[in-house]
């Protein structure tokens, strides 16, 4: 048997998903640290807990809320959206290269001059080009088109693993049956088939 020091509070409900009162007291530090790893992670990260979490305006023990939209979705054409936390899409920054007899041609889209300067500078780089000189930085300014986009719809995809959800859903079912029946519970053959 482990020494009772051993022991800390284990939420029976994620704590993340709002739980401060089902608790038991009866899992090793190590255990319950693994069981929040491996376990509870399953159903505490990913999206369906992320969106009630944000909708409840629960935060996590970091004081932040989760923003469940924040994923790379596609518009219909393709391109690269994100949705900051003010729901505005954002299109991600595209760079094509391709060859030409003296060098290479970049294409670039992205949503500042800047952006795409800085983008265009580290491409430079990796491939071993000469820096930007004021004259080429000014050919970008020159060249640079301001192009209004409207995002009608922006498909966003979700994986969630069930077989590692169901795994945590079986967790919960057994530390909640231990909290009702007590020690005796451990004897109980669904007990230690779900163990």
């Amino acid at each position: 048997l482990k020494d009772s020091s051993l022991f800390n509070e284990e939420h029976i409900i994620p704590e993340s998903l709002g739980n401060k009162k089902l608790t038991i007291y009866d899992v090793c530090t190590k255990c319950n640290s693994l069981l929040g790893t491996k376990i509870d992670s399953e159903i505490t990260n990913n999206v369906i807990a992320e969106i009630y979490r944000f909708f409840n305006n629960i935060k996590g023990k970091s004081g932040k809320l989760p923003f469940p939209f924040a994923r790379v979705g596609r518009t219909k054409t393709g391109k690269k959206v994100t949705i900051d936390e003010n729901f505005i899409p954002h299109f991600l920054p595209h760079l094509d290269v391709s060859t030409i007899d003296e060098g290479y041609r970049l294409h670039v889209e992205a949503e500042s001059l800047a952006e795409i300067t800085s983008i265009v500078k580290t491409k430079m780089k990796r491939l071993k080009r000469h820096s930007l000189n004021e004259t080429e930085l000014s050919q970008i300014s020159q060249q640079a088109k301001s192009v209004t986009r409207t995002v009608e719809e922006v498909s966003i995809e979700f994986k969630i693993r069930l077989e590692k959800m169901n795994l945590a859903l079986i967790k919960i079912a057994y530390e909640f049956s231990y909290f009702i029946y007590g020690p005796c519970y451990l004897d109980n053959q669904i007990a230690q088939l779900y163990r």
